[in-house]
């Protein structure tokens, strides 16, 4: 049997620059691991599509589909002839390439069996299924082992927990999956099936903000037990956190050094600090290995986790960078998004992580459903007075499944939903989707020229040669971000994984 893995081509604005991609897929490469290891008879091979940032029209005016061409798409899926074809679809925003490839791969052989898994499919089933064989929700790894033998037993697909098909014009889902306890006993993502040298070689191409080269991504635990009401991680992992032990992470760290000669690690976890003894044995575990590795979780940390002793922790074992998920300066939006901390404390951990070198960024959205200008102004305000080195504003994005699409479809607010299930949100009770875009740039130059004025911020943070040519990388690339307006750059220091 042969199972080829795939990572779609995506569909943007003809005008938006994107290069071939910078990150491994941890999901297909999770799931080719374990794979790999359960059913050794079973011929797994992965094709990441973004890898090489071809483009090509895709027949709507105004948008390119960059990624593989369709016709080495073709090539790619006859020459291996697989059994089954899985698709990630990790972004709702890109969810119609998904279903693009689907139909591609069915008109190749209509026999494939197509099965479809990542975040999109997870919040959205319903709309996923009509465009494959079978929906894999939530975590992917035992449910898509175990419709990978019904298909090759000739057995029923419905019913399988974690799962969705469709029957007789009807979906059928299958029971919850219950979650893989013991992370440990995962194998590591299987790097070795993908060019890793060309992920490093993107990732060096584009404006970054790493303080070393090669860059890996890594996942040290799985879910976030909070109840941010637009985050869709619920609907992947439900309200659970499960951790790795700090044994096994640095065992990968280690491996990802010696075997692709790695230098930085990039947390790509969506809460890695929720248990504050596991986060402090992680870093105790990296010191006493002597392990010469810079690492960040630019995905953000939960600032209320937090405190001294483990901020020096992180810094010795080498934090060099945290990203905190502040939101929003006003209390009354901040406990409607269901974020917990308080803005004092937040100055505090803010304050002493630049005290002690460690380079900080916040991440604040504006123009939720109910939300005014005053409100808006205290972000931009808290965002100027917190003292975090760097920040950048976002406009909400609206995923089914969440508390925020739900609302936003009550009060008919902009809120889309085509044929392919694809949610776009443009305005707000209070704002155009255009006045929230103009004040979101306005809001990260003013920011940024702030901390212009105060040099002494960056040049603390300043104790070795390494460290002064990090401060000129970061303050050059804001810099072009802010006289050029390069799309995407602020994303890049803080770079946000989730789907």
């Amino acid at each position: 049997m042969k199972v080829m893995l795939m990572n779609h081509p995506i569909t943007v604005a003809r005008e938006e620059w994107v290069g071939g991609n910078t990150m491994a897929p941890l999901g297909i490469l999770y799931l080719a691991a374990f794979l790999s290891r359960e059913r050794p008879d079973i011929e797994v091979r992965l094709l990441d599509c973004l890898l090489e940032p071809a483009e090509s029209p895709d027949g709507d005016r105004g948008h390119k589909r960059v990624g593989l061409p369709e016709e080495r798409l073709r090539n790619e899926i006859e020459a291996f002839a697989p059994d089954v074809v899985g698709i990630s679809s990790m972004y709702t925003s890109y969810a119609r390439d998904a279903y693009w490839l689907s139909r591609l791969v069915k008109g190749i052989n209509p026999n494939i069996k197509v099965v479809m898994g990542g975040a999109h499919p997870s919040s959205n089933p319903a709309s996923a299924i009509e465009h494959a064989d079978a929906v894999v929700k939530g975590e992917g790894e035992q449910t898509f082992l175990e419709l990978i033998d019904a298909i090759r037993e000739g057995g029923v697909l419905a019913g399988i927990p974690g799962t969705a098909v469709k029957k007789d014009g009807t979906v059928i889902e299958g029971p919850p999956r219950g979650f893989i306890e013991d992370l440990d006993a995962l194998p590591f993502p299987a790097r070795e099936m993908l060019p890793m040298e060309s992920y490093f070689r993107n990732w060096a191409g584009v404006i970054n903000y790493n303080m070393r080269m090669p860059v890996a991504t890594l996942i040290s635990s799985r879910g976030c037990p909070g109840k941010c009401i637009y985050c869709a991680v619920k609907n992947m992992y439900g309200r659970r956190w499960r951790a790795r032990s700090a044994e096994n992470v640095v065992d990968e760290i280690e491996s990802l050094m010696s075997g692709f000669g790695v230098r930085e690690v990039s947390f790509s976890d969506d809460s890695m600090s929720v248990n504050r003894k596991r986060m402090q044995a992680l870093c105790n575990e990296i010191i006493r290995r002597r392990l010469d590795i810079k690492w960040a979780p630019p995905t953000g940390i939960a600032i209320w986790t937090l405190d001294e002793p483990l901020l020096d922790l992180m810094k010795k074992s080498g934090c060099y960078r945290l990203t905190f998920g502040l939101e929003s300066g006003n209390p009354e939006t901040l406990k409607y998004l269901g974020k917990d901390y308080s803005y004092e404390s937040a100055s505090r951990i803010i304050r002493h992580a630049n005290d002690i070198g460690i380079w900080t960024a916040g991440t604040f959205i504006i123009g939720f459903p109910n939300e005014d200008e005053g409100s808006v102004n205290d972000t931009i305000s808290f965002a100027v007075d917190s003292g975090i080195d760097f920040a950048v504003f976002y406009t909400p994005v609206v995923f089914p499944g969440t508390p925020l699409f739900e609302e936003f479809k009550l009060l008919g607010l902009g809120v889309s939903e085509d044929v392919d299930g694809v949610i776009k949100c443009y305005d707000t009770r209070y704002f155009k989707g255009e006045d929230l875009n103009r004040i979101r740039g306005e809001a990260n130059r003013k920011v940024l020229a702030s901390r212009m004025k105060r040099p002494l911020q960056f040049l603390k943070k300043v104790r070795s040669g390494e460290d002064l040519l990090y401060m000129f990388k970061i303050i050059s690339n804001f810099l072009k971000l802010t006289r050029f307006g390069h799309r995407g750059s602020a994303t890049a220091f803080i770079r946000r994984t989730k789907s």
